[in-house]
């Protein structure tokens, strides 16, 4: 037996001395329901030998540090957890605006409160002696200044928090908070703790299948710290119906349904350890539908880009190719020239399209590219891909780039865990500035395996202007639409396609409801914010965006000749009205009183469409607040 096996055995040993105490002392208890009656007086009832709270903390501490029975069929000591962990875990509660994004569409609405009786709220966890982890989208829709957390350690006396770290991107759904120095002292005393709590990550690569994890967090409208035991019951990315993925990055799904509620978000999944290897961010409700958690690896990989992001005005980078894939298949593979051992083994994902001034197109891939490998040295890996672009782990094609002269029976140590079945694009999300990388793909038409070897480099295809959590950006009021600069936050809702950008232009970020700009083709579907249509029709669009292009057959490329464009027609019809000849009661008739405004709107079918209608100059105005130059 080696050394290291004695503390188990120690532990088993001392399960099974309660478990025979117990059934000892049951034995010597008269059975219930038994028809035999007694000959004789029975015998005075014997003397527990140890009391019920020493025979608790006898199995506490058979259970372990790590809370888990061995050889309990992976059952989590949930009440030792707790006891151990529950003081570093928060409920995050704030007062929230209901309209965020439509104040930052259109920055002249007014924002508006939500007003009902459960304040909204979701979870979160010390890291640190100030700083607390949560979602993004948990304090997304919270007016500045009104964040509080309680805690189990305080008796849910309430603390303010500040947002000191925010990621607005799906990949990172994360937020950093910190309490004040003061209120930091204060909590310190209130708990009467020499030291706050803080939670320590563990490795979620070493999550397996069917692993139990301890989900803590304030799900529902619970004012009370709630805990509930899960099993992990694999990974998954979560994509669209048009195989589009919704973010880089793996998540740990957990079941039975149900186990992650709203209110869980921002809380730890921590394992037998007590270490946090997932944070709760999707979701399904009491339905059927497992609930999804971001990996601990995920989490410390942009942690510091978080907490250095200054309230979100900074944006947390990632790399990313610029490419979307489609999946491979065998005659594909055979036509472009794809080696035949690589086929045989279905590597290589095909290149669709390459977005202009990516990565991809400064590295000089083409759309129908075929690509076969990925390595990064020092993320330490060099791997085949499949027919769909993860990571080949297991056979022959394991070991990458092949060798001839390598035997098909000596390959590298393999694995099947879904940890290393890793997509092409999370295997670059993973990559860091300056790491050297190299890729193998076959281009249709030239010969043989072609390989690109570059530093790695953050390039997103437009450069976007960042729009922090509590920041409205310039815009253009006129009439019944407004008119902003392509930035992060109204890109990402809108989802508009990088090439559309790249057009220049200026974007419709709101329009009046069954207004003439509405009713003149404007009209708009924006998603939420963390928000996906994963359903649905084939074929039907999620968004709708409207990019303005022109003014009276005067190309506009952003918001600053937009406004010029505007102001030299407002000009005209002000000078044709002081005319004169002029005559109001033609008002309608006159030429001048018209802005032609050209713009592109995509189809339900994908497809775009241009359009030129002419709006009235003076009914623009008028509905123009005066502080922006309207009105009578």
């Amino acid at each position: 037996m080696h050394k290291k096996d004695f503390p188990i055995v120690l532990r088993l040993i001392a399960i099974a001395a309660v478990i025979g105490l117990a059934l000892l002392t049951a034995r010597s208890f008269p059975q219930t329901g038994s028809m035999e009656t007694p000959t004789k007086k029975p015998a005075r009832m014997p003397t527990m030998p140890f009391s019920p709270d020493q025979l608790r903390e006898l199995l506490k501490e058979a259970a372990g540090p790590e809370g888990m029975f061995p050889g309990g069929g992976g059952e989590l000591d949930l009440a030792a957890l707790k006891n151990r962990y529950q003081n570093a875990i928060v409920k995050i509660e704030f007062t929230a605006v209901e309209n965020v994004v439509e104040t930052k569409f259109n920055p002249t609405k007014s924002e508006t409160y939500y007003a009902g009786q459960e304040p909204p709220h979701g979870s979160g966890f010390f890291i640190s002696q100030r700083d607390i982890l949560t979602n993004a989208h948990v304090v997304e829709d919270a007016r500045r200044g009104s964040i509080r957390i309680k805690s189990p350690a305080t008796g849910n006396v309430e603390f303010k928090a500040d947002i000191v770290g925010v990621s607005w991107s799906e990949s990172v759904d994360l937020a950093v908070l910190r309490l004040p120095e003061d209120e930091a002292a204060r909590f310190k005393i209130r708990a009467n703790l020499k030291e706050i709590p803080a939670l320590k990550f563990g490795d979620s690569d070493k999550v397996k299948q069917a692993d139990a994890l301890a989900i803590f967090g304030y799900p529902q409208s619970s004012d009370e710290l709630k805990i509930i035991q899960c099993k992990v019951t694999g990974r998954q990315y979560l994509k669209t119906q048009f195989d589009e993925f919704i973010c880089g990055h793996q998540f740990l799904e957990v079941g039975p349904g149900g186990v992650v509620q709203p209110g869980n978000s921002g809380g730890p999944a921590l394992n037998a350890a007590g270490e946090v290897v997932g944070i709760p961010a999707r979701g399904s409700g009491w339905g059927s539908e497992q609930g999804w958690l971001i990996p601990s690896q995920i989490v410390q990989h942009f942690l510091k880009q978080v907490e250095a992001s200054e309230e979100g005005r900074k944006e947390v980078k990632i790399p990313q190719l610029g490419i979307s894939l489609t999946e491979n298949f065998t005659g594909t593979s055979v036509w472009a020239g794809v080696p035949e051992e690589m086929v045989i083994f279905e590597v290589g994902v095909v290149v669709r399209a390459v977005i202009p001034n990516s990565l991809s197109d400064e590295w000089g891939l083409k759309a129908n590219d075929i690509i076969l490998g990925f390595a990064n040295t020092q993320g330490g890996f060099s791997c085949a891909l499949d027919f769909k672009g993860y990571r080949v782990t297991t056979g022959k094609m394991a070991n990458w780039p092949p060798s001839s002269d390598t035997p098909a029976t000596t390959t590298q140590p393999q694995s099947s865990d879904e940890t290393s079945k890793l997509h092409l694009f999370e295997l670059v999300m993973m990559s860091k500035p300056d790491d050297e990388v190299t890729m193998w793909y076959v281009r249709p038409g030239v010969e043989g395996i072609q390989k690109i070897e570059r530093k790695m480099v953050v390039k997103p295809p437009v450069k976007l202007p960042h729009l922090g959590v509590f920041e409205k950006p310039p815009f253009e009021l006129w009439g019944d639409f407004v008119a902003q600069d392509f930035d992060d936050f109204n890109v990402r809702l809108y989802e508009v396609p990088p090439q559309e950008i790249l057009k220049g232009g200026v974007l419709v970020s709101f329009t009046e409801p069954n207004s003439l700009a509405s009713r003149r083709g404007m009209n708009l579907v924006w998603r939420e914010p963390w928000g996906f249509v994963i359903g649905g029709m084939r074929g039907q669009i999620a968004t709708r965006w409207v990019i303005i292009e022109s003014v009276n057959g005067k190309p506009v490329k952003d918001l600053a000749e937009f406004r010029a464009a505007l102001r030299e027609t407002e000009k005209i019809f002000d000078q044709k009205q002081k005319e004169p000849t002029y005559d109001p009661k033609r008002k309608a008739l006159t030429r001048e009183r018209y802005t032609q405004i050209g713009f592109r709107t995509n189809r339900s079918d994908g497809t775009v469409l241009h359009l030129t209608p002419a709006f009235p100059i003076d009914e623009a105005l008028e509905t123009r607040p005066k502080e922006l130059g309207g009105g009578k």
